[in-house]
C-alpha cells in the first residue's frame, strides 16, 4: 500500500507541475519558467507530506489518540529510516548501502535534465508538437520495453553480472548525453532515445544489490530512498529549467550536457561500488586461529569474522 500511494502521489505531483505550466508555458518568458516551477515545488511538497501523513496514520494511532504534527508528516519514521542508514555495520555494508543510494540518486538526477524536452525541441529545434508528442510516447515506450529487454538478454542470456550490467547501462546512458546534448536535430534525438534504452537498468540493479545488503533492513532502506527521490522528482525540473533559462541563448543542450556530467559521476561510483562488491565476493577467507582455552584444557579454533 506504501509504494501504492507514493506512486499516486508522484503521479498527482507530475499532473499539478503539467497543468500548472503546460498551458502558460509557450508564451511565458524565460526567466517565467522559473516561477512557474517554483509553484510546482510546492504542490510537489504538499504531495509528499499527504502522501506520508496517509502512509503512517494507522500506525501511529496505535499507541495514542492524539496526533501530533510530527506524527501526521511521518517526520518519526523518516528520522528511523534514515539513522537506520548510517548505524555501523559489519565490513562496508554501510559504504555500499550508501553507494547504492548514491548511483540511484545521480541517475534519477540525470534523467531528469531530460524534462526540458519540449523547450529544447519544440523551441529551439524542428519538432512540431505532434512529432514531439509522438517522441515521448516512443522514447517512454522503447525505454519501459527495452530496458527489461536488455536486462534479460545480458543477465539471463550471456550470464553477464549484474553489476557489469550497471557500468554498462551507465556508460550507454552517459554516450546519450553527449549526443542529444550536441544539437535538437531530430535524428540525433532518436539516437539518443535508443542509447537511453538501458537507462532504467541502473534502479532496478540497485534495489537487487540493496535488498542483499540489507535483508532485514531493506524496507527502512527503501523508503529512505524514495523520501530522497521524491524531493528530487519536484526540485530537479525547477533547478534544469532554471539552467535552461540562463544558458539557452550560449548553448542550448547545456543542461542536458549537465545531465551526462551527473551521468558520468553516476557511472564514478558505479564503478566503486562494484569494485568494493566483487573483492568482498571472492576474496579468500581468512584463515581460522587457534587458541588454548584454559577451561577446557585444550585446543579451540576460533572462526574468522565473517565466516
Amino acid at each position: 500500500m506504501t509504494i501504492i500511494l507514493t506512486a499516486a502521489s508522484q503521479g498527482i505531483g507530475q499532473l499539478i507541475a503539467t497543468a500548472i505550466n503546460g498551458p502558460i508555458i509557450s508564451s511565458s518568458a524565460e526567466y517565467g519558467i522559473t516561477y512557474l516551477y517554483g509553484l510546482a515545488l510546492c504542490c510537489g511538497l504538499i504531495t509528499l507530506t499527504l502522501t506520508l501523513s496517509m502512509t503512517d496514520l494507522g500506525h501511529e494511532k496505535s499507541g495514542s489518540d492524539d496526533l501530533t504534527l510530527r506524527d501526521i508528516l511521518g517526520l518519526t519514521r523518516i528520522k528511523e529510516s534514515a539513522l537506520s542508514m548510517f548505524k555501523k555495520r559489519e565490513g562496508k555494508v554501510r559504504m555500499l548501502v550508501h553507494l547504492s543510494v548514491s548511483v540511484t540518486f545521480t541517475m534519477q538526477l540525470a534523467v531528469k535534465s531530460r524534462d526540458i524536452g519540449f523547450l529544447y525541441y519544440v523551441k529551439e529545434g524542428n519538432f512540431t508538437l505532434s512529432s514531439f508528442s509522438l517522441y515521448n510516447a516512443v522514447s517512454g515506450s522503447v525505454q519501459a520495453v527495452g530496458g527489461a529487454f536488455t536486462l534479460w538478454f545480458l543477465s539471463g542470456k550471456l550470464k553477464i553480472a549484474g553489476l557489469n550490467v550497471l557500468l554498462v547501462s551507465c556508460t550507454v546512458s552517459a554516450l546519450g548525453f553527449i549526443v542529444i546534448s550536441q544539437s535538437p536535430d531530430a535524428s540525433l534525438a532518436w539516437v539518443g532515445t535508443a542509447l537511453f534504452t538501458m537507462q532504467s537498468l541502473p534502479t532496478i540493479i540497485m534495489q537487487v544489490v540493496q535488498a542483499k545488503l540489507l535483508p532485514q533492513d531493506v524496507a527502512k532502506l527503501y523508503a529512505y530512498q524514495a523520501v530522497l527521490l521524491l524531493l528530487l522528482n519536484n526540485i530537479a525540473p525547477f533547478l534544469y529549467k532554471s539552467f535552461y533559462a540562463v544558458s539557452v541563448s550560449v548553448w542550448p543542450g547545456a543542461s542536458l550536457a549537465v545531465g551526462g556530467l551527473v551521468n558520468v559521476i553516476s557511472l564514478m561510483l558505479s564503478m566503486i561500488l562494484t569494485e568494493i562488491r566483487t573483492k568482498e565476493e571472492y576474496s579468500p577467507p581468512k584463515a581460522a586461529s587457534l587458541q588454548y582455552d584454559d577451561s577446557e584444557g585444550d585446543l579451540r579454533t576460533l572462526k574468522s569474522p565473517g565466516t
